[in-house]
């Protein structure tokens, strides 16, 4: 009975919290059209449903938007102009991408007014001393990134320490051994944990650690097992949506890492860190493709820094603020600045990267690691040694003069290509902007950023150029684009030569069109036997114009036109290249139904070796 009142309780605290958006009350937003257009809307409901927010939203033409898993929103739009209103989604699983219908343009209707949290947090922030490092404290004290700067955020997860900045275990456990510290009972404890977790917003981190509180306290007789499984019921119960959450898989999977520890390790207690980092390198390079070597002994330093001193400092310091005594601050800030300057000193060490066998070999690792906690014996060690070596030893692809290689990375809803020639490397379009941080960046930094000599962006659709802000600035390649303002031009007639490979555009020429898709670069990409093209998203009337230029020209690979679209792809294009390979850029589930199934019905008239990232995952193609 207690338990049941007590989620009974967190439903109730969950409306008191959220601002609940119904009828004529909505949430302003910024949205960016396919066209970079700017509008101004609100959403009103999801699915025929209230809305009930519960992220801080904002949309710009580089940050996807996250609704949980919940595609169809209704949305009130105050438009700018007559283009089709599109914004991106992108799922918590790096492999699937999702786009939002916006299903009607109604008058706008009325803001809802602020929350009693948000009118807290204005509160807050006003006695924090402004500095560059207050954006940590409001991801510490309440779990707001937004401020962070692309700078700070870059050394957190350069250095594998950017989970200190989520509200977690670590928050619950202070709030609560507080109260219990002082004298305040169970029920107190419980509920005050609550409250803190819903106005950070419930991460599914924090969700977790205070379910388990929770039973713990209220439940003590209950064994270790029922704990966790109840939680992970009562938490999927209450946030179904949270199942897809890449935060609540490495919560739950790092709580059995820990209870293993625990439990088979004992003795190695002061080894805790550097035995979790290592049962953790598997799901890390699963989800995030790299991980840095330095957050061994980082974490060692960094978690007890953090947890010991920066966090109590920093809520000790906001309380005295509140009652007009803000000396502390300089305090924290010293702290912080310490810690910062320490993982900038660690920043530019090696990474291992999830390509080719390593995630296996990482895997094998983790294996033989629990192994030896368990059993003990002294071959582990070797092996281990051994396997951990592998994985930090560099696998850049290798390609002789005169010949290459094309990689097509599975980043969802979207393309990027990466053509490597022997002492050079030509990425084609770089995904959307989660993808070319999370996917492109990984692996392009694995094979080398020193030699990418031309970045090459068929058009400014999102799900092409939105890595681009993520990717650029660590590489001095040249910009090739359709758009002449942005950088230079990837006529028809043009073409560059790398290491005995040539590289030759085919469309567009100067007449200059308004979809963006028509001004799609087409790149042919061949050398004295082997030859690829890149289609990028144009359609059968283009291809119409390309077959009198390609006249008499067979390729052995053609990467399909638009993601595999009906409108794209024509038998007359296809006859005239007549490709060996096809390769198709999709993402699982996307809202298009790429590729069409006409589409692939023209594609298997002309080879049987069709690979959709979908479907197929990563592909590799030796020229």
């Amino acid at each position: 009975m207690v338990l049941i009142t007590v989620i009974r309780l967190l439903g109730f605290f969950y409306v008191l919290q959220y601002e609940t958006i119904t009828g004529d009350m909505a949430v302003e937003l910024t949205l960016v059209t396919q066209d970079n257009h700017h509008c101004t809307g609100v959403v009103s409901s999801l699915n025929g449903k209230p809305f009930v927010l519960r992220h801080h939203m904002h949309f710009y033409c580089q940050a996807p938007m996250m609704l949980r898993g919940i595609y169809e929103v209704d949305v009130s739009v105050k438009a700018y102009d007559d283009h089709q209103l599109k914004s991106w989604y992108q799922n918590m699983w790096h492999r699937t991408h999702h786009s939002v219908k916006l299903l009607n343009q109604p008058k706008l209707k009325q803001i809802q007014k602020k929350s009693f949290r948000a009118h807290l947090v204005d509160r807050f922030n006003k006695k924090i001393p402004n500095h560059e490092l207050k954006p940590i404290v409001q991801s510490l004290l309440w779990g707001d990134r937004g401020a962070l700067s692309d700078e700070i955020a870059s050394v957190f997860i350069q250095t594998g320490t950017m989970h200190l900045l989520a509200i977690s275990g670590l928050h619950v456990a202070c709030v609560v051994g507080a109260i219990m510290a002082l004298g305040g009972s169970s029920i107190l404890a419980v509920s005050m944990g609550w409250v803190y977790v819903l106005f950070a917003l419930a991460p599914p981190s924090a969700i977790r650690a205070m379910l388990m509180a929770t039973l713990i306290l209220l439940c003590p007789e209950l064994g270790w097992i029922y704990v966790f499984l109840l939680t992970l019921f009562i938490h999927l119960m209450l946030f179904p949506m949270d199942s897809i959450s890449i935060s609540t898989v490495l919560s739950y999977w790092a709580i059995i890492m820990i209870r293993f520890i625990v439990v088979f390790a004992r003795d190695c207690r002061w080894a805790f860190p550097i035995l979790l980092s290592i049962l953790m390198l598997p799901i890390s390079l699963f989800f995030f493709h790299q991980w840095p070597i330095a957050s061994i002994c980082l974490n060692i330093i960094a978690v007890p820094w953090f947890s010991c001193v920066i966090l109590p400092l920093s809520a000790i310091a906001l309380m005295l603020s509140l009652l007009g005594l803000p000396g502390l601050w300089s305090s924290v800030y010293a702290s912080m600045s310490w810690m910062i300057k320490l993982l900038l000193l660690f920043e530019a060490w090696p990474k291992i990267y999830a390509f080719d066998h390593v995630w296996l070999t990482a895997s094998l690792i983790q294996i033989g690691l629990m192994v030896y906690i368990v059993k003990r014996p002294k071959w582990p060690y070797v092996i281990i040694l051994l396997l951990i070596g592998y994985c930090l030893i560099h696998h850049p692809l290798r390609v002789s003069k005169g010949k290459f290689c094309l990689v097509m990375l599975d980043v969802g809803q979207g393309l990027s290509i990466w053509i490597k020639t022997q002492h050079h490397a030509v990425l084609y379009d770089v995904g959307t902007e989660a993808a070319g941080r999370k996917v492109v960046l990984p692996f392009i930094s694995s094979q080398g950023l020193n030699q990418l000599s031309h970045i090459i962006i068929s058009h400014w659709d999102q799900d092409h150029v939105g890595g681009l802000n993520a990717i650029q600035p660590k590489t001095k390649a040249k910009l090739i684009t359709s758009d002449p303002k942005l950088g230079e031009p990837c006529l028809y007639g043009k073409s560059f030569e790398l290491d005995g490979v040539s590289f030759n555009f085919y469309h567009p020429t100067q007449k200059r069109h308004k979809s963006k898709n028509k001004n799609s670069c087409v790149l042919l990409v061949s050398n004295h036997k082997h030859s690829a093209i890149l289609l990028g998203d144009i359609d059968q009337q283009d291809e119409k114009k390309l077959v009198s230029r390609l006249w008499g020209q067979s390729v052995d690979l053609m990467v399909a036109a638009h993601h595999g679209s009906q409108g794209s792809n024509g038998l007359p294009l296809l006859y005239t290249l007549h490709p060996k390979i096809i390769w198709v850029s999709a993402g699982r589930h996307n809202p298009y139904h790429h590729p069409h199934k006409e589409s692939m019905n023209r594609f298997y008239s002309v080879t049987n070796q069709v690979k959709v990232t979908a479907a197929d995952g990563q592909q590799y193609f030796d020229g």
